[in-house]
């Protein structure tokens, strides 16, 4: 791996009610984001 390289994983699930997506960069700062759709869910995220 280079030293520039940066280290990220993904994973999406699909079902008949939902889709969920994850993307993480691994080497980040630490800071979150997450767009649910729903504002309720996104303020508790």
């Amino acid at each position: 791996m280079s030293a520039g390289a940066v280290r990220r994983a993904g994973r999406e699930r699909r079902t008949k009610e939902t889709t969920v997506t994850v993307d993480l960069v691994l080497d980040g700062s630490g800071a979150a984001q997450a767009q649910t759709g729903l504002p309720f869910f996104d303020h508790m995220l």
